[in-house]
This record gives structure tokens, C-alpha cells and sequence, in this order.
């Protein structure tokens, strides 16, 4: 198992450079961050291969970031000029901190958030599968950079399956698949459609392992054909490492806890305690969530009963003086300013790790903790959209399901660090240090930082009675509703009664209302006096809620025959901010000066806070569909808008993606319809554009009974005539 952790990946040249190496040097440290899927490990390989004087890769667990298992890895690899350090978690606080001097140099890989500029287009993958000799035509691989928001390292696993498969059935999961988890949980299902249960156990298990060879009796089902398969990446020593993403897929696989797959999981367990991998012995069972055998195992050797960290940048107490100790610095230096932010970020970490295994109830509770430490209306709507992810996997029960949920709430945990790096790395995709302990010297160039998604934003309008930049009560109302008041969130309600009348007074805010209105819409049909009584008893336990975590603070007040919000409290509603994000981005257009970037960066932050429909938990309360209906309808038109934006950008990838979330709503919105033909026309692609005039002419044939308007048949005749639109 050692040896696997040591094992460099086949060097390739099918993808361009992605970094500039000239500046590693002797005695010099670069850092990359890069997202999962956007590295392609095996051209960053042939690169430092060129440099010469041999290369070494080590991929440590997150118990052995310290300095002694670091030395200890690189002594079992080959000796080595260059030494790259692939870390398993990000940690911006450690960018350019102490070096254990592995080599003459060093580079250290962290994952992070984003895309760091490292996309790909639709000709460099067709490039790509040209020296494959893949199958896939030009269409498929197109769609293939659209759904994967080009992911090189992602595009590569589906080109080399498809050539070796002759990429028919991956062809079809392309063109099928609306976005990443789509695509690799459908991907993964159809090649798994006919698998045995040893097979199943088997991926199940090196997913969770992370790797897989031939002397590993348990894990050989799992290689009958494993270069025919995406989630493979060949290492040498006959190692294969199982790629991101697809081992997050595989893990939602949940074979059947029968006597065979405990046999396999205990025959595992027994290989690797054999190869002396104890650690990881333990660490499989605890990901396997097989109590009994990790208990046996904790028993017979002498590893700490202690979970192994699964937060970014979280290290054990071994090794502390050197390594990772900086990081412990930089966090307790950061706790002082911003501690509960760093709270927040350490606790999706330790969500988003156990999602990735595949550990749905340990991925809630550390989610929950996340939101109740959540500061800030953006942060707070991720966190609400990651657990409400979560808790759907939960649920799911196909499997193909569950991994498209699973993959999606990976990716929604996805959080960048808060800003704790040295300003220099902090600014830069990939920096060079000097010696071990110096600090970055220079960032590299030719690669521009990419902001971080979720980063602060500006701060909003300021509200009166508000403290610290903070409204004394925030709804979210779009999505799943959640309440905070004082900055806590409201968790515990007597009923859901009670939870309607606050969600009714929201929605009016700040117009008071009537008794008699609140009556007719909460208890429709009741006589008016057991209403009253109801809505009294109900408001009465409402107010007990809200004080359980803003004691002495009145909420809701009854005054003149009117229910309503304390006027003297500062309120943050998400749907005024996304009407008036709305409102912005349709009143300030490209030619009043601003530019196509500024347009769409006001489109695309309205759009991040429609985090879902409106009370989407509550689908059955009438007095809600008129409002959800009218929000629906603004999102509709932010989309269009910003779909058309994208066309005058010539950004075509987008544009297509976004008129498809369009129609998905309004499959008859005519003028969705044009901008998608314009669209695939100017990408010199008339067939795709008149196709689209078919789809438009079907649907509202069959919805509406209606012909297209001259309008949108002018265009179907120039895209016909191959004339400029």
C-alpha cells in the first residue's frame, strides 16, 4: 500500500502545458491549486520528467501532512530531483510555509475551489481525442467540455474509456447528461448495468481505499477491465489510482451488507495489515462504517481510536513540530478576527470529506454545525442548498440517483478557505518559494488568478437598527425556509402552523395585516371563532420559539386588529434582494457604459440568490402559489436576459446551457427559442439551430396549438440560406 502512495502517474502529452515551469529551479518550492477534475496528472508529469534528474509523487493521507511520514513516503520512492506532494486537502494558510526539503525541489499540489483558469475549449478536447483516436464526433465532445465546465482531467477518463469501448453507449450518457453529476452517474450505471455483486463490492471497497492492484485479492473483481473504465488512472508498479469524482460516484453504491461482503471487506483489512499498512486498515473500516472490524482491528495493533481528520487543512498531533504546525499557527492567529468563520469553513470540510466517502448522517451533522456557525446571507444560502443536497441523497433509491445527489452535495461543500494565505499566494494560482522556509518569491507567470466562488461580496444596503453589518432577523424564502434571528438560527418549532403564520407575515412584510386575512388563509373554512382560538394559541407558541434563541426580543406583534413584524427590527428578506438584483440587472444594460462583464456579473449574482423556488418545502399552501409563480417568472426573464448576454459575449458553452434552464421552465418561450438557434449559428452549426426550429415548432404545437411567429420563421428562413444572424 505504501508503494501505491508513492506510485507516479504515466506521462502523457495528449493536453497542453498547464503551468509554466520555468522558474522551478534548485532549492526552490512551487504550489499549484488546483480544482478536482481540472489537473491532468500525467502532462504534468512529462513536464518534470523533462526538467530531468527523475521524479518523485507522493499522495499522503491526511494523518501523514508532518514532516517525518512525509520523509518517510519519499524515502519508499524513487530517488529524485523533483518531488511532487499532492495533498489531500486544501490549506491556504499553509501556501509557502516550511518545506521537510524531500528534494532539490518541490511540487506541492492542493486542491481549492474554482476553476484557476485551467478549462478547457471544445478544440483543445478535440484535440485531445484526436491522438486517442476516439470515436466520439465533434458534436458529442463539445457537449462532453459543456457538461464537464471543461475539466480536462474528467474529459480525459471519458475519452480513453470511449476509444477503448468504441464509445457508443459513453456517447449517448454525453448528449444525455444536463452537468457533471449527471454525466459520471450515468456514465457509471451504464457500465455497471450487468456487473455481479463481487465486482460491486469490490469498486465499492478500492473507492473507498482509493487504489487497487492485481496483489490485492479482495480488490480484483474491481480490475477485470481497468483500462476500459474512466475512473481508473494507471500508476506505475501496476497500481491504479481511482480518479475524483468517480470514486465519490462509486461510493453511493450500496451493495448489500451480506456475509460476502463482510468476508471481502475482512479479507482487505487482513492484505493490507499484512503489506503493513495498518493505518490504512483501520481507516477502510472506518469508511466502510464496519464498527465490529474496526474495533477487532483497534484491538489487535496500536493505532489510536481516533477518527482520522477529514477537515482541509486539519492535521493530527503527530509530527507537530514541523510541517503542518505552521498551519496550526496561522488557524490560531486567524481564530482571534475570524474564528467562527474558520469554524464554519473546518466544519464543511469535515462534511464534504465524509461525503466523499460516502458518509451521508456524519455529512449532515458536521453540515448543520457549518450552518448554525454561518455568517452572511451568501454563505448561509450555500450552506442551505449543501444540506438540503444532502439530506435528498439520503432519501434517493435508485442508485443512479443517489449519485448524481451525491456528487452535487460534494460539490456545494465545496467551499474556499477564508482568506488566511500570505497575500503573495493568496493572489495566485501557483507561486514559487525559495529555499524550505522562506516565502513565496514571485507568482508564476501566465496564470491569473480565478476569484473564489462564494467570496465576499459586497456589502449590501444598510438597514436601520442593524448591528454589525447584520440584520436582526434574515429569511430565506426561496429554496427551503430558514430563520435566523440575532444570528441564530431558528431550529425547533412547536408545529408547523406556526412556522405558515411567520412564513405568511414574511411574505407581507412590511405591510401589517389584518386578523381576519391571516384567518382566511392559514385556517380556509374554519368558523371564526375556533380560528381565532387556533391562530392565538398558534402565535403564542410561535413567540415561544423565536425566544428560545433571542430572548426578550418580540418578534411579532399584534396591534389594531393587525398582525405583524416589530417595525422597530432590521429585516433581511433573500426575495427582496433577488427582485431588486432583478430590477438592477434589468434597468442597467451593456450600452449604458458598463460593459458586457459588469452586465453579466449583475445577472449572475441575482441568479446565485434564487437558491430554489419559492417555500418549496410548503408546496401546498395556496396563498403562496401567486407570489411563487411571480418570482418563477422573474428568474425566467434574469436567465433570458442573461442567456442573451452571454450570446453578444460570445460566450456559447453558457449561453446554450443557460436557454436550456430556460426552456426546461417555459419549453414555448419563443424568444429562448431564437436565441439558442442564433446561437448554434454563429458556432457554424446551422443543423443544430434548425433542429431547435423543429423543437420550437413541436412544442407549441402541443401545448398551445400556436405556429412560431413570423419572427422566429424569418430566422429559421436566414439560418436555412446560411446568412449571417
Amino acid at each position: 500500500m505504501l508503494l501505491a502512495k508513492v506510485a507516479a502517474p504515466m506521462p502523457e502529452l495528449r493536453w497542453p502545458a498547464q503551468f509554466p515551469l520555468d522558474g522551478l529551479g534548485d532549492s526552490a518550492r512551487l504550489h499549484l491549486l488546483v480544482p478536482d477534475g481540472y489537473l491532468v496528472e500525467g502532462r504534468l508529469a512529462a513536464d518534470l520528467l523533462r526538467a530531468g534528474g527523475g521524479l518523485g509523487w507522493l499522495r499522503p493521507e491526511p494523518y501523514e501532512l508532518g514532516p517525518a511520514d512525509l520523509r518517510r513516503l519519499a524515502a519508499a520512492s524513487e530517488p529524485a530531483g523533483t518531488v511532487v506532494i499532492q495533498r489531500p486537502c486544501a490549506d491556504a494558510a499553509g501556501l509557502g510555509g516550511p518545506s521537510p526539503s524531500l528534494a532539490a525541489s518541490e511540487v506541492v499540489l492542493s486542491p481549492c475551489a474554482g476553476d484557476r483558469g485551467l478549462g478547457v475549449g471544445a478544440e483543445t478536447a478535440a484535440a485531445a481525442a484526436g491522438h486517442l483516436d476516439c470515436p466520439l464526433d465533434g458534436d458529442v465532445i463539445e457537449r462532453l467540455v459543456a457538461v464537464t465546465g471543461g475539466r480536462p482531467g474528467v474529459i480525459d477518463s471519458v475519452l480513453r474509456a470511449a476509444c477503448l469501448r468504441g464509445g457508443g453507449g459513453l456517447g449517448e450518457c454525453v448528449m444525455r447528461a444536463s452537468g457533471l453529476a449527471e454525466l459520471v452517474a450515468s456514465v457509471t450505471v451504464s457500465l455497471l448495468r450487468d456487473a455481479d455483486p463481487s465486482r460491486l463490492q469490490a469498486l465499492a471497497l478500492a473507492a473507498r481505499l482509493g487504489y487497487a492492484h492485481e496483489d490485492l485479492s479482495a480488490l480484483r473483481p474491481a480490475l477485470r477491465e481497468p483500462d476500459k473504465e474512466p475512473w481508473w488512472e494507471p500508476l506505475t508498479g501496476g497500481w491504479y489510482r481511482m480518479l475524483p469524482f468517480w470514486s465519490t460516484a462509486l461510493c453511493a453504491l450500496r451493495p448489500a451488507r451480506s456475509p460476502g461482503f463482510r468476508r471481502r471487506l475482512a479479507l482487505l483489512a487482513g492484505e493490507l495489515v499484512g503489506a503493513h499498512a495498518v493505518r490504512e486498515a483501520v481507516e477502510l473500516s472506518r469508511r466502510a462504517d464496519d464498527p465490529g472490524l474496526l474495533a477487532e482491528l483497534l484491538a489487535e495493533t496500536d493505532v489510536e481510536d481516533e477518527p482520522a481528520v477529514t477537515t482541509d487543512g486539519d492535521a493530527t498531533g503527530r509530527d507537530a513540530a514541523g510541517g503542518d504546525a505552521a498551519v496550526g499557527g496561522a488557524a490560531g492567529g486567524d481564530a482571534a478576527g475570524g474564528g467562527a468563520r474558520r469554524g464554519e469553513w473546518e466544519a464543511w470540510g469535515r462534511a464534504r470529506a465524509a461525503l466523499v466517502m460516502g458518509r451521508l448522517g456524519e455529512a449532515l451533522q458536521h453540515g448543520r454545525r457549518a450552518r448554525d456557525l454561518a455568517s452572511g446571507r451568501e454563505p448561509a444560502a450555500r450552506g442551505r442548498n449543501a444540506l438540503r443536497l444532502i439530506r435528498r441523497t439520503m432519501r434517493a433509491r435508485s442508485a443512479r440517483k443517489r449519485m448524481v445527489l451525491l456528487l452535487q452535495a460534494v460539490e456545494a461543500t465545496t467551499w474556499p478557505h477564508p482568506a488566511t494565505a500570505p497575500p503573495q499566494a493568496a493572489n495566485a494560482s501557483s507561486a514559487i518559494s525559495g529555499p524550505a522556509g522562506k516565502p513565496p518569491g514571485h507568482a508564476i507567470p501566465g496564470r491569473a488568478a480565478a476569484p473564489e466562488p462564494g467570496g465576499p461580496r459586497a456589502a449590501s444596503r444598510p438597514v436601520a437598527g442593524q448591528q454589525g453589518g447584520r440584520a436582526e432577523v434574515e429569511a430565506w424564502l426561496l429554496g427551503t425556509f430558514r430563520v435566523r434571528v440575532g444570528g441564530r438560527a431558528v431550529v425547533e418549532w412547536s408545529g408547523k402552523l406556526g412556522r405558515s403564520v411567520l412564513m405568511y407575515l414574511l411574505l407581507s412584510h412590511p405591510k401589517p395585516i389584518r386578523r381576519d386575512v391571516v384567518l382566511d388563509a392559514i385556517w380556509p373554512g374554519v368558523p371564526e371563532n375556533a380560528a381565532r382560538n387556533r391562530l392565538n394559541a398558534t402565535v403564542h407558541a410561535l413567540r415561544a420559539d423565536l425566544r428560545k434563541v433571542c430572548p426578550g426580543r418580540q418578534v411579532v406583534v399584534y396591534e389594531r386588529e393587525t398582525y405583524a413584524l416589530a417595525p422597530d427590527l432590521s429585516i433581511w428578506l433573500d426575495i427582496e434582494e433577488f427582485t431588486e438584483g432583478c430590477a438592477t440587472a434589468a434597468r442597467l444594460r451593456p450600452e449604458d457604459g458598463d460593459g458586457h462583464e459588469a452586465a453579466i456579473a449583475r445577472h449572475e449574482a441575482a441568479r446565485a440568490l434564487y437558491s430554489g423556488d419559492l417555500l418549496e418545502d410548503a408546496p401546498y399552501l395556496d396563498w403562496v402559489v401567486p407570489e411563487r409563480e411571480r418570482l418563477s417568472a422573474a428568474h425566467v426573464d434574469l436567465l433570458n436576459g442573461l442567456a442573451a448576454l452571454y450570446l453578444e459575449a460570445g460566450a456559447h458553452a453558457k449561453c446554450v446551457d443557460t436557454c436550456r434552464q430556460v426552456l426546461a421552465r417555459d419549453s414555448c418561450r419563443e424568444q429562448t427559442h431564437r436565441l439558442l438557434m442564433r446561437c448554434h449559428a454563429r458556432q457554424n452549426q446551422p443543423h443544430k439551430a434548425l433542429a431547435q426550429y423543429e423543437t420550437c415548432r413541436r412544442e407549441l404545437d402541443a401545448v398551445l396549438g400556436m405556429t412560431p411567429s413570423p419572427e422566429t420563421h424569418a430566422l429559421y428562413e436566414s439560418v436555412r440560406r446560411h446568412l449571417t444572424v
